[in-house]
C-alpha cells in the first residue's frame, strides 16, 4: 500500500443567481437550475453559498455558489484505490453550523476554468457530508464513500464538487437567509491550507508520493 497527497491542478466556483420573481420558490428554483451564471477561477478562495433576500414582490433575490476541484490522479499509476480523504481548510463561515456535501463533478473540459455551462454537471449523490463551523482556519477531512472512491481515475483526472445543504437537498430557505462559506483554494500562498486529496492505494508497498500542482 502507498499513500499519496495530491493537490489540485485547478479549482474554482460557479455562481447562479435569480433576482425578481413571483415567490421565493421561483427565485430559488431558478437559481438552482443555473440561470444568470458566472464563474471564478483565479481566486484564493472557493465559495459554497446559499443566500435568499426577500424584498417586496416581485423582487426576490437568491444566489447559489458551487465549488469544484480538478486533481491529476495519474500519479497513482493505475493502482487500485483503497480510500480517499478530501481535506479542506475554511477561511470564513457565516450562520454556521450547517452541512456541506461532496459530490461528483463531470465537466466537459478537463482543464480550469470549466465555464458557466458546467453548472448542471454536479452530481446528486453524497460521497461525504460534514458540518461546517464559523471558526476560521478549521480543517475538514471528508472520508469518501465507495462511490466517491470509484470516481478516482488512477490514470487521469479526478473531479469533485462541494454543495451547500440547501442546494444539495433542494430546500428553499423561504426567508432572508444565508449560508456563506469560503475555503482556501490552490491559489492561496503555500500549500498548508490548500485543498488536497489523501489517497491510499491497494497496490504494493512504498513510502508514498507527494504530488504538487
Amino acid at each position: 500500500m502507498a499513500e499519496f497527497t495530491i493537490y489540485p491542478d485547478g479549482d474554482g466556483y460557479l455562481q447562479s443567481f435569480e433576482y425578481a420573481g413571483t415567490s421565493t420558490s421561483d427565485a430559488f428554483s431558478s437559481a438552482r437550475s443555473g440561470v444568470n451564471m458566472s464563474e471564478n477561477y483565479t481566486n484564493a478562495l472557493m465559495q459554497v453559498k446559499c443566500t435568499m433576500l426577500t424584498f417586496t414582490a416581485p423582487d426576490y433575490y437568491c444566489y447559489l455558489l458551487r465549488s469544484y476541484m480538478i486533481f491529476d490522479t495519474s500519479v497513482l499509476g493505475g493502482e487500485a484505490v483503497a480510500s480517499v480523504d478530501l481535506v479542506l481548510t475554511s477561511n470564513n463561515a457565516n450562520n454556521a453550523p450547517y452541512n456541506h456535501y461532496v459530490v461528483a463533478f463531470n465537466p466537459t473540459t478537463q482543464t480550469a476554468p470549466v465555464g458557466t455551462d458546467e453548472w448542471g454537471n454536479f452530481g446528486g449523490t453524497s460521497f461525504a457530508s460534514f458540518a461546517v463551523s464559523g471558526t476560521p482556519d478549521t480543517v475538514y477531512t471528508a472520508s469518501l464513500s465507495q462511490d466517491g472512491i470509484d470516481e478516482v481515475d488512477p490514470n487521469g483526472d479526478t473531479f469533485y464538487g462541494i454543495l451547500d445543504s440547501n442546494d444539495f437537498n433542494n430546500t428553499n430557505p423561504n426567508a432572508d437567509y444565508y449560508h456563506d462559506m469560503d475555503y482556501y483554494a490552490s491559489e492561496e500562498t503555500g500549500t498548508t491550507r490548500d485543498p488536497h486529496l489523501v489517497v491510499v492505494t491497494g497496490g504494493g508497498g512504498g513510502t508514498g508520493f507527494l504530488a504538487m500542482f
